[in-house]
């Protein structure tokens, strides 16, 4: 075994809406000798705290993404993130808690967009309403268990110290997040992993220890599900899409090999797609039924209900295409009189057929987000590979089999529900140079315009639609009108080893003092529709982030001037922008007179 001064651990968070899972590797473990590939080494935690107090109680792949208070909810002026003594997480807590006492689904009130998703689960499994709870500290709090967990997990497996060995922590994050909620989880992770927040210019600071990594969770899935395949007739030009169907969001993301040997490596064919149709929504629709059947006895209790879901889990896994005629018995814990209609002695029965109602409005939405991807990949699909948890469902695999075309093979890699976690290892360590068998991403694209609003010399062809628009501009004596510049459209090829440069000028008149100059910031828009890059902002253009500069804090003396055509004098500064697109956040760095500012600050909107 390699010292700890030269080992390093990568530390793959799979955090969930659902259930969360942790896998590690070591750079010690995986070095190769040069020019040979070796199979990665992987270590999932498995053993998780359980109710009854023991930290090595339950054996699972996963954990839920559960919380429950013992006193109050964290905001933000109370709830410390080591208090542990305040919460239960996982399976902590007790089977049959009420629903109504567990924070669940907190991971989608990260991202605005998909807070009407986690407030309608809430109203439609739980009794109450979790309310008074920030979201932020509840992720804090949960990744800070977990991380806890993790280093008891490893110090019972290893001789030396497993907190003394520098640690890497790679967070993956749903590719339909919008950029905010990145920013946001990044944030969360970053305290509850690291202890201190990171640096605000869109990429990892380089100061923070453990420093953390966002990753996309369908380019993890992607990474796991093409290197499991390697060995099985890959060629060059073979495109994929991988199907992420996790429990509140399904990705899509699709790749076409383009190199073989001495590593393989992929680009990514078109641009990912997804929606909010997670396993969660079955969920929902099971207990509309049961609410239905069972809502006005008097025994039916949130204990029942509670009890009744965890079951349901389980049936749902396992339910297939073939289970036409089959009939499930769901216990429940309190007894219901014989004879009404559904039960059998002190069993709620579910038919195939109240299967299929529940499964076919999430399984319909995913064949046509699948159909859709292929379509757009614009390549000879030669298979789609089904990850996630609800990627495990023998009847999604089968109705999606049945929808596509019989030249696409719908596979599921080996631990399907673990895809995401052991690709993010491995693009972990592919980023620590370790040799072990890895995939990499040479290229990705882009999935939405990127853009700011300048203004320009007027152009009779180029702007006739806009002429109605135009000014008189006395600093260059002629006639402009605002419009957008695209510096990146969806579709285009991004890559973290080229990154994008775009040069900018501002003025402000010099006689007005630096009013303009100290609160200055340059808003960068975003269109995720699928047209072609508009010519001017509309209601679908949207403000993604701001960026701080912070040209206020150049001294007056070093401002650059120029005399404008109207004779006044300007400050005049001329600038670049420099973006790289990482897995799944972006990083951006302000080049002023050939100096690189990397402390600009992104504030997303």
């Amino acid at each position: 075994m390699a010292s700890t001064a030269t080992n390093k651990l990568i530390v793959s968070i799979d955090f969930g809406t659902t259930f969360s899972g942790v896998v590690c590797g070591e750079t010690a473990l995986n070095p190769g000798p040069a020019g040979q590939q070796l199979p990665p080494v992987f270590r999932e935690i498995q053993i998780w705290p359980n109710e009854h107090g023991s930290a090595d109680g339950k054996r699972s792949k996963k954990v839920p993404t559960k919380l429950r208070y013992l006193d109050n909810p964290p905001g933000r002026s109370h709830g410390s993130v080591s208090d542990s003594s305040n919460f239960q997480w996982g399976f902590q807590i007790p089977e049959g808690t009420p629903e109504r006492e567990i924070l669940q689904w907190f991971k989608l009130d990260l991202d605005p967009s998909q807070r009407p998703l986690a407030n309608a689960a809430r109203h439609a499994l739980s009794s109450g309403r979790q309310t008074g709870y920030d979201a932020d500290e509840a992720v804090r709090q949960y990744l800070s268990a977990l991380r806890d967990h993790l280093m008891y997990a490893l110090g019972q497996q290893r001789l030396d110290d497993p907190s003394a060995i520098p640690a890497e922590f790679l967070v993956s994050v749903p590719a339909v997040w919008s950029d905010r909620a990145k920013n946001r989880t990044r944030d969360a992770c970053q305290l509850a992993l690291g202890g201190r927040r990171p640096d605000q210019s869109g990429g990892s600071s380089e100061g923070s220890d453990p420093p953390v990594r966002l990753v996309s969770e369908p380019e993890a899935a992607a990474v796991y599900s093409i290197y499991e395949c390697q060995h099985h007739g890959l060629n060059v030009g073979d495109s994929f899409v991988v199907c992420d169907a996790g429990g509140g969001t399904v990705d899509l993301i699709s790749y076409t090999i383009t190199k073989l040997d001495p590593i393989l490596e992929v680009e990514e064919a078109a641009p990912g797609s997804g929606a909010l149709c997670g396993s969660v929504c079955l969920n929902w629709r099971f207990k509309q039924l049961i609410t239905r059947r069972l809502g006005k006895h008097h025994l039916f209790t949130d204990e029942f209900v509670a009890d009744a879901i965890d079951h349901f889990d389980e049936v749902k896994r396992n339910f297939g295409l073939d289970d036409i005629e089959r009939t499930y018995l769901l216990p429940y814990l309190n007894p219901i009189r014989a004879g009404q209609p559904s039960f059998y002695e002190q069993s709620f029965v579910i038919t195939s057929k109240d299967l299929q109602e529940i499964f076919e409005p999430s399984i319909v939405e995913i064949i046509q987000l699948v159909r859709k991807q292929i379509a757009s990949t614009r390549k000879a699909i030669r298979a789609v590979f089904l990850v996630g948890g609800f990627g495990t469902s023998n009847y999604l695999r089968r109705r999606l089999r049945n929808a596509i075309s019989p030249d696409v093979q719908v596979l599921r890699p080996h631990d399907a529900w673990l895809a995401v976690a052991y690709g993010t290892v491995m693009m972990g360590l592919a980023l620590t140079g370790s040799r072990a068998g890895l995939v990499n991403v040479t290229g990705r694209r882009a999935r939405k315009h990127y853009g700011i609003r300048i203004n320009v010399p007027f152009s009779t062809g180029l702007h006739k639609r806009i002429k109605n628009d135009r000014f008189w501009c006395p600093v260059h004596a002629q006639w402009r009108v605002t419009v957008m510049d695209w510096f990146i459209e969806r579709g285009s090829r991004v890559s973290e080893n080229q990154p994008f440069r775009r040069a900018y000028s501002q003025h402000w008149e010099a006689a007005k003092g630096r009013s303009g100059l100290d609160g200055y910031y340059l808003s960068i828009l975003a269109d995720e529709t699928e047209r072609e890059a508009p010519l001017t902002k509309d209601d679908d253009v949207r403000k993604l982030c701001k960026l701080d500069a912070g040209f206020g804090k150049i001294p007056t003396r070093e401002l650059p001037t120029r005399t404008g055509a109207d004779g006044k004098l300007y400050y005049w500064l001329d600038f670049e922008i420099e973006i790289v697109f990482f897995s799944a956040n972006t990083r951006y760095t302000l080049i002023f007179e050939n100096n690189r500012h990397n402390t600009v600050t992104v504030e997303y909107v």
